[in-house]
């Protein structure tokens, strides 16, 4: 049996999975988290720009090969 998925549901099943693991690091890590953010705040505006790059690059390699 071959379950059927729209893409509307595939994109919100994925969102629902970025607010799912996002809010697990909050909820477990909160003072990590407010660390991190201040380490953020110091970096400068290219490599903040470079490092979500990188993160949408590996985002994308992972759905593709999922899909694939």
């Amino acid at each position: 049996m071959k379950l059927e998925i729209t893409p509307i549901q595939l994109l919100l099943v994925g969102i629902g999975m970025a607010f799912l693991i996002e809010g697990m690091i909050y909820f477990l890590f909160p003072s990590s988290i407010k660390n991190m953010l201040e380490h953020i705040k110091e970096m400068s505006p290219l490599v903040l720009r470079n490092l979500g790059f990188l993160a949408m690059i590996t985002g994308l390699i992972i759905v593709y090969m999922v899909i694939k």
